[in-house]
């Protein structure tokens, strides 16, 4: 099921959005969920007590207690929230708001037509967001992946939670064939995913944790290539 979370001060503007997922989701088959939150604390709340996800959220900058800049920070590290899209009407606080899971930014006031395209493209990806069978016992889902690290003829599979999957008995070729485009060889021995890269050096990728991926020679130009194609259509995504 499709959940989708709206946290927001001004009850008109959850409204506004709830409705605006309702007519979304009138002429599809598939399940969806609606979590309305009032503030940034009582978003917070249902964080600490619940293990469930939710696969969009909707989220004010500007509101009571926790700001949804400081919000977005702590979700960095977080499972409980695959993405993020701002609502806002402070333009001048969206430099602060980009984010490892921020896919778009609302701008107050917002149109129906605004939150249906948001919707679209984020229920497009939860579709086709793969399910990997690791082993008998891990199932992880491809965005959950940050790099996988090739040793021989095992594989180490770091996640953007910090966990990781270690000593796989399948090779790097595999996973690139069967990942999706977003997963780029920037190395002999990793393979990376470049929605989690936080910095593009010259002999290096930053992704999240801060882990520090090198590239090698003769991956840079494939590499370089890739990555432009990726940055350009994910910016393009969030205005």
């Amino acid at each position: 099921m499709f959940t989708i979370g709206i946290c927001d001060d001004e009850a008109l503007i959850r409204r506004f959005i709830h409705k605006s997922i309702d007519t979304f989701f009138s002429d599809k088959t598939g399940e969806y969920n609606v979590l309305e939150f009032s503030d940034g604390n009582d978003f917070l709340r249902w964080v600490d007590k619940e293990a469930s996800t939710i696969d969009l959220l909707f989220l004010d900058i500007e509101m009571p207690g926790k700001d949804g800049i400081s919000i977005k920070d702590m979700l960095e590290k977080n499972d409980n929230v695959e993405r993020i899209v701002f609502v806002t009407s402070h333009i001048e606080n969206m430099q602060d708001a980009f984010g490892l899971k921020v896919v778009g930014f609302l701008i107050k006031p917002v149109s129906d037509e605004d939150i249906c395209r948001r919707l679209k493209d984020n229920y497009n990806d939860y579709l086709n967001d793969k399910v990997l069978q690791i082993d008998n016992e891990n199932y992880i889902k491809e965005s959950q992946i940050s790099y996988i690290k090739s040793e021989g003829i095992y594989c180490d599979i770091f996640l953007i939670n910090g966990e990781s999957i270690k000593t796989v008995r399948n090779s790097l070729a595999a996973y690139k064939k069967n990942l999706g485009d977003s997963f780029i060889q920037v190395h002999r021995s990793y393979l990376i995913n470049a929605y989690d890269v936080k910095r593009n050096e010259k002999n290096q990728v930053m992704l999240s944790n801060d882990v520090q991926v090198p590239i090698g020679r003769s991956y840079k130009k494939i590499f370089q290539e890739s990555y432009r194609n990726i940055a350009m259509k994910r910016a393009k995504g969030r205005m």
